[in-house]
This record gives structure tokens, sequence and C-alpha cells, in this order.
């Protein structure tokens, strides 16, 4: 049954990568990415496709992500760009962080503040390089159960966690980014949270989505299907915001705020 389920998964997954490339056309592409597993099978779709994808990372001085974002942009030959992300960059974007985020009805506090000025910033570079659509990964932690919040659930419990919160992040994940992008005039499309995929991936049982000690199995044997490396299939990776560095810094800021502010 694993097998069926990786072969169908990555049927889907080419299905819409196929609509993706007739849509955009000849645009320009570029990936939000982490090196974690879903943005590099995002970026190896993207380039088995013919998107000439260009990697766009962003991450402090002190980014989890940056050895292994280098590693495999060379080792598959893609172009990549990381836009290193200072204190100062934060601190001065900050007051339209917030404001953005309240326009689109979200609290800006520090973690959604971490979240959107990644992208924002990203979003910049990737509109100077004349990049028209950004393609992510959002989506498939909520899918295959990759957080550590679904560890200690029932099979009952984390299935219905997992239909919601794929649903909270196409109501409020997605939508941030796809708004801090716009800012820029960049597009988003997130490829896991296609209809058909994420209706399959949620049928699909979850004794193949955690084995072991292994979260997201079954995507992960998508992603060495595809070819993808050992380093990258394997990989144990925290979300963006803390892998990148950024979260620390914002909410140190945060925190140095509230004190000068007492």
């Amino acid at each position: 049954m694993q097998d069926k389920y990786v072969e169908n998964l990555d049927i889907i997954l080419s299905e819409e990568f196929d609509l993706i490339k007739k849509e955009i056309d000849d645009k320009k592409v570029g990936v939000l990415f982490s090196a974690g597993v879903d943005s590099s099978l995002v970026a190896k779709f993207a380039s088995d496709f013919e998107l000439k994808p260009i990697l766009y990372t962003f991450g402090t001085e002190k980014s989890k992500d940056r050895d292994f974002v280098f590693k495999f942009a060379k080792d598959m030959a893609m172009p990549l760009v990381f836009h290193e992300v200072t204190r100062e960059d934060i601190e001065k974007n900050i007051p339209l962080i917030k404001k953005e985020l309240k326009n689109i009805d979200i609290y800006p506090n520090p973690m959604e503040v971490a979240l959107a000025v990644g992208v924002y910033l990203v979003g910049k570079r990737a509109k100077e390089d004349k990049v028209d659509v950004m393609l992510c990964g959002q989506g498939s932690d909520e899918l295959f159960a990759g957080y550590k919040k679904y560890e200690d659930l029932s099979d009952k419990d984390l299935a219905d966690h997992l239909r919601n919160d794929i649903e909270s992040v196409m109501a409020k994940d997605i939508a941030r980014d796809r708004h801090m992008l716009s800012i820029s005039e960049v597009d988003l499309l997130a490829p896991y949270t296609n209809k058909e995929f994420i209706e399959y991936s949620l049928s699909i049982p979850l004794k193949y989505k955690v084995v072991g000690e292994t979260k997201k199995f079954i995507i992960r044997k998508v992603a060495e299907k595809r070819g993808l490396p050992d380093y990258i299939c394997e990989r144990p990776k925290n979300a963006m915001q803390y892998s990148s560095g950024i979260q620390k810094v914002v909410s140190k800021i945060a925190k140095e705020e509230r004190i000068n502010n007492e």
C-alpha cells in the first residue's frame, strides 16, 4: 500500500505542476526555500517541469538552513539567492509589517511578525530579480503530521486536527504570505493546497505519516522517488521562523520594547 500512496501523491503533484506550467506560461519562477523536504520537493517538481526555478532563502547570520540550502543548490544545479536578514532590517520593517498584518485581520504578535518579515524582504529581492511567481511548501506539515504538537494525539484526534489545521493554513498562513509578496507584486502558489492533493493526503492512513520517530514519512518517500538526496529526505527541521533565526531576533526586540515601555 505504501508504494501506491507514494505513486498517487507523485501523480497528483505532477498533474498540479503541469497545470502550473500552463498557467504561468513564461513567467519567472522562484521558490520560498528552506531545504526542508517540503520546499525541496516543490523545487524539484518545478525543475522537472522546466520552470527554471530560482531558490530564495532568508535568514540571519545564525540561520540553521544556510549550509543545507547552499549544498542543495549546488548538488541540484539550481540558482540560489540567500537573503541575509539583519536586526536592522527587521527593526526598520516592523512598523510596516504590523500595519500590513492588521490590514488582513491578523494580530501582529511576535510570531506572526517573524513569519511575515522574511517573506516580505525576500519578496522585495525577488521582484528586483523580475520574479513574477513564488512557489511554497505550505500545507505539507498539516497534511502529513509534521509538527511536534501532533505527537501525543490519538488517531481520531490527530485526523481531526490535520483537517482543521490545513483549513487554518489556507485561511491565515497562505493569506499572510500571499499578501506580503503582493506588496512587491509577486504572486504566490502553494501546490500542496490543491484540493485533490489535500483530500487524497487526508485519506492516507496515519500509520504512513508518522513511522517511529519519522514525521511526514510518506511525503519523504515521494521525495526519494523524485531523486532528492538523503540529507534532504531524512532531514528533521524546525519551522522556518525558527530555523532562519528570525524568530529569536523578533522576540528579543519585542521583549526590549516591553521593558522600555514599562
